[in-house]
């Protein structure tokens, strides 16, 4: 998987905001709002082209203290909905 291009995060107070940074966009109105857990997800995905949900699982245990099983259903959870939201490509 992949970030699509033009995607950019932006951090407003302690939230983060995904928005498309194609000045040429028609859509302006799709922003998705990140907490600061799933911001370093997306920051790890950005800088990972080619990830899985099987590299973030390895990125959740390595930097939170989470179990292996927990990490992998949280990371399909969180690139599933990111498909879904056209945030991701497969």
């Amino acid at each position: 998987m992949k970030t699509k291009a033009n995607l950019r995060m932006r951090r407003l107070g302690n939230r983060f905001m995904i928005v498309d940074s194609d000045t040429g966009s028609k859509n302006t109105t799709d922003v998705h709002s990140l907490n600061e857990t799933a911001a370093e997800i997306w920051q790890f995905a950005e800088a990972n082209p080619g990830f899985t949900a099987e590299d973030i699982a390895g990125f959740l245990t390595r930097t939170f203290d989470v179990d292996p099983e927990t990490a992998l259903a949280d990371a399909k959870r969180i690139t599933g909905q990111w498909i879904k939201e056209n945030l991701i490509i497969e």
